[in-house]
């Protein structure tokens, strides 16, 4: 007898980490307001996306799948999960979305929390190499990563599936 069912998917997300995120979402929603009102003062917004950026790391079950070379081959505890997007833009770029589409529903905020939320596994060593220059509000690219020596199979197609 041949088997026709098709085996069970595992969910993206369990049941904790999806109320976790819709919690993320109305307290985002609420905070909208005040975003907008400080969204055209430079100083105002990095203070706004510094103090509510926080959240976005809490979330690191948003993973890429992606991990450096180096870090493939050093024991867990010499690794760690580098934001992609930095949590203070990730702040700023997740609040730009809930601007332009103020109807946003919670699975189209799943897309854009995974986007801008998402991390990439390397060493504590490698995330040395990025300074001060490459916080906050700096959008990281490939290309950063190359010029540091960090390399990192994937990263290249990830970053251009985001339109860098």
């Amino acid at each position: 007898m041949v088997n026709t069912k098709k085996p069970k998917e595992k969910p993206e997300f369990n049941s904790r980490q999806l109320f976790k995120m819709e919690q993320l979402f109305k307290s985002y929603q609420f905070l909208k307001l005040r975003y907008i009102q400080v969204m055209d003062n430079p100083k105002e917004l990095n203070c706004f996306c510094s103090f509510y950026r926080s959240q976005v790391f809490d979330f690191q079950f948003l993973k890429t799948g992606l991990i450096s070379e180096a870090a493939k081959l050093v024991h867990s505890n010499k690794r760690t999960k580098d934001h992609y997007f930095n949590r203070t833009l990730s702040c700023k770029l997740i609040f730009d979305e809930m601007v332009k589409n103020p109807n946003m529903t919670f699975e189209e905020f799943i897309i854009i929390l995974k986007r801008y939320g998402s991390t990439i596994i390397i060493t504590k060593e490698e995330h040395s190499r990025f300074k001060k220059d490459a916080q906050g509000m700096y959008l990281k690219t490939y290309r950063d990563y190359e010029a540091r020596g960090i390399n990192i199979p994937g990263l290249i197609e990830y970053s251009k599936s985001l339109g860098h």
